[in-house]
Order: C-alpha cells, then structure tokens, then sequence
C-alpha cells in the first residue's frame, strides 16, 4: 500500500511501514482454548438455566422450561476430555515427587518427550507437567526436556507461570543463583533447557516476561563463566591465578554466555576504564598485565559500557553481574575482586562527580528490578565485609567524586567572586561619573558681559585743544 505525504506541493508517495506480523497460534492450542472456552460458555448458560429454575420453584411457576439440561456442545466435551488428561498428569507427578511411585511418571515423561507429532492432548499434559515440577524446585531439567519437546505449551498460563516461578526462584538469592549455575547439566537444578526455549527467537512469550528471562539466563551463564576463569590454571607460571586468558579460553567463555567476546575488545575497553579510574584519582596506575583471570569481569563489565549497541549492551551488563555474583570467596592476591567488577558496571562514565554508593543504595529500593535487587545482594553478600574499610574501592571512589565536587564548587566560588568584584567596580566607575557630572551640573553658569554702549564722536574745533 502506499501512503502521500505533501513535500512542495508535490504528491510524493511513500511507501507504509509494513504491519508487525504475529506468527500464528499453532492448531493444538487453537483447539485448547477453543474448547475451554467452548465449555465456559456453556457452564455459564447450564448455570443461569438452574438459576432461573430455582427462582421459578421459589415462585412457584412452572418449572419445565428450566428443567431440561442444555446440549452440552462438542467442543465443550473436548474440554472435559483434556482436562481429565490434565488431572491425572497431575496426579502422577504428585506421586511421583511426594510419594516416591515414579512408574507412571517416567512412562509418562517417555511419552512427552518422545519425536511425536503435536496434538491437543499431549500439549494440555506437558503444560502440566512443566507447571508441577517447575514448582519447589522438584526438576527444571526434566521439565526443559518436555518444553523443549512440546515448545506450544509456551501459549499456555500454567507454563507461563512456571517460567515466572524460575525467575522468582533464581533471582531470591545469591546462593540460589550460584546454585543453577553451578549445576551440571543433568542435574535437576539447572534451568538452560527451560530458559533457552523460553528466550528463544519463536518464543511467542510477552516481551517483559521474556526480557526477565533471559536476564535471569545472563545472570545464570555470567556466574558459570565466573567459574569456569576461576578454575583455569597454568602450572607453567609462578602464579597460576594471574594466568593470562588466550583466544581459546575467551572462545569457550564465548560459548557459555551465549555472546561473542574477543581478546581484543575486551583488552581495549578494561585499559580506557583503569585510565578513566586513573585520571579520577581513583586507582594510582592505570598499568595493567593484559587480560587475565584477575580482571575479566572487570573488563567485561567496562565492555557493556562501551557497547553502542542496546541489545549486547544489555547482555554484557547483566552477564557482568552475574560474574561478579560468582566471586563469592574472599579473593586471593592474584584473584579478581567483586567490587572492581561493579566499579566498573556501575560508574557513570560521563560524571566524575557520581557516586557508586549512591547506586547502590538506590538500588535497594528499586521494588522488582531484577538487576538493582543483585547489586545490592552481591555488595551484601560478597563484598561488603572486605570493602567497607577506609582502603576499599568505593571509598576511594567516593572521596574521588566529593574531591571533584568540591573543586567545581570552589571554582564556581571563585568565579562568582570575580563577578562580584568586577560588579563592584564596574558600579563604582559608573557612580563616580554621576558624581562628576552632578557637581558639574551644580556650578551656576557665568552671566554674560554687557557689550559697551558707543559714544558719539566728537566734533573737531578749538575746543577739542582744551579737551572739552
């Protein structure tokens, strides 16, 4: 189609922003909702039939009219079908966990996840079975494996709500988190099946629902990858902790977050964050070994500050977090630091005068924000016990700041002051000069001479020899 926008008085056309296509529910949950909505809307003309009996025998009225059940429709008879299937999966997977009888459970479980063609039934039990191992922590691994089998149960509340579950569940603690990311991958903690479906590009999930998952997995993959650097040696050098990181350490890094990272983009960002510390008067030496395990995090986290791009931006972030969520143990010499890596994420580039501190603080009032919540978890949990000395990163950083305050203020002081004066002066020339044109104004003006009044010449003769 083509719109017409005026431009001179000339019909230009233009072509129209194309729709945003929505894909299509699959046929499975069509037919879901279409029968439950099918047996809603005869319930609810079942009841109001009853109702109107009642009222009619109240009456006493004749009642034949009311007496007949309404024909329940097909698609309402479907609805009771599943959700007969919907309560025996249920059932089993009670069993199951509560009652240690995992016969039906497995065989079921083999049912769900077995290379079969999608239908209403088997999507209405795995949603199900999602829903009731998800809850209490019982198996997301088993569940990952049913949704990624069954990815249309994703339409599905009770899915929906087992995936809000999870994130609820990993973003309570720091130790909840380090739990999922310290899973192996059959373990029944760990959360990648189940989130990597959910996060997916087909995920048909609400866009706040989805962005707080896939926060959740930078968090999860951010402290596995915080693992995997914190166990890398080289017997090779004097200090295996201070091991330089190579391109084959940061391509495996690279397949456990999830983001591409390379050596060099890493390298460059962490040496502009120490020379920006540096130039604050935050750290004594911007000079730095190269990178290593004792300050990937660090330049992980100056990355996302330096990354235009608002999607990986946000992934560096987040994946930072969960790095330093990680650094649970108080570090060796050669260690990286929890409070270096938030430094890093969390100081504002463009104002010296910002305080971490202040973030921080801010952050624990910042209600259901998944991130701010972290931060304040892993300075509570991780840090604060080592840096809350006069020494520590955030003090210095704060003295840093209130130095740089106190100098602007002092030179808008000054400024000011200098305005004054010149004011002053300014006001002094400008009186001085009324004065000496008052005083001018006050001497009385010389009156004028009266010209001489011309005498008549006199005659010539005798007696003008006398002098008369």
């Amino acid at each position: 189609m083509l719109w017409y926008t005026v431009n001179m008085d000339t019909l230009i056309p233009v072509e129209a922003a194309p729709a945003k296509t929505v894909a299509p529910k699959p046929e499975p949950i069509v037919t879901i909702e279409r029968s439950q909505q099918t047996h809603t809307d005869w319930q609810t003309k079942e009841n109001g039939k009853l109702e109107q009996l009642r009222l009619a025998k109240q009456a006493n009225l004749p009642t034949d009219e009311y007496s007949k059940p309404i024909a329940k429709p097909e698609g309402a008879k479907k609805w009771e079908q599943l959700y007969t299937l919907l309560s025996k999966a249920d059932k089993v997977c009670d069993q199951a966990y509560q009652d240690d009888k995992t016969k039906k459970f497995d065989t079921l479980l083999i049912s769900l996840i077995a290379d079969s063609p999608a239908t209403p039934e088997k999507i209405i039990q795995a949603d199900t079975v999602i829903e009731n191992i998800v809850h209490e922590r019982r198996d997301r691994k088993k569940a990952g494996d049913v949704l990624k089998k069954n990815p249309e149960a994703l339409h599905l509340p009770a899915t929906q709500g087992a995936l809000r579950t999870v994130v609820s569940e990993l973003t309570r603690s720091v130790d909840s988190l380090l739990d999922a990311a310290h899973a192996k991958p059959e373990d029944s903690l760990n959360p990648d099946e189940l989130l990597k479906v959910a996060t997916s590009e087909t995920s048909p999930l609400e866009k706040d629902l989805k962005d707080q998952l896939q926060d959740t997995f930078d968090l999860v993959r951010g402290a596995r990858a915080q693992q995997l650097v914190d166990s890398l040696e080289d017997p090779s050098i004097s200090e295996p902790k201070a091991m330089l990181l190579k391109a084959n350490h940061i391509g495996v890094i690279s397949t456990i977050t999830g983001v591409q990272l390379d050596v060099l983009s890493l390298k460059d960002a962490l040496e502009q964050h120490r020379k920006l510390l540096k130039d604050r008067e935050i750290i004594n030496s911007d000079y730095i070994p190269g990178l290593s395990r004792a300050n990937f995090g660090e330049a992980l986290a100056a990355l996302s500050k330096r990354t235009e791009d608002p999607a990986q931006k946000r992934h560096f972030e987040v994946l930072a977090l969960g790095y330093a969520t990680g650094i649970k143990f108080k570090p060796e010499k050669y260690e990286e630091k929890a409070g270096d890596v938030l430094m890093a994420l969390l100081l504002d580039t463009n104002d010296p005068e910002a305080i971490v501190q202040t973030v921080i603080t801010s952050g624990e009032r910042a209600g259901d924000d998944i991130l701010a919540k972290q931060v304040t978890r892993i300075v509570n949990d991780v840090i604060y016990y080592k840096e809350k000395n006069l020494g520590g990163i955030f003090d210095r950083q704060n003295r840093a700041a209130l130095k740089v305050r106190e100098e602007r203020q002092n030179a808008a002081q000054a400024k000011t002051s200098e305005a004054e004066k010149a004011q002053v002066e300014q006001l002094s020339a400008q009186l001085k000069v009324a004065a000496e044109q008052q005083r001018i104004a006050a001497v009385p003006a010389p009156k004028p001479e009266t010209p001489p009044v011309p005498q008549p010449a006199k005659k010539k003769g005798f007696l003008s020899k006398l002098g008369l």
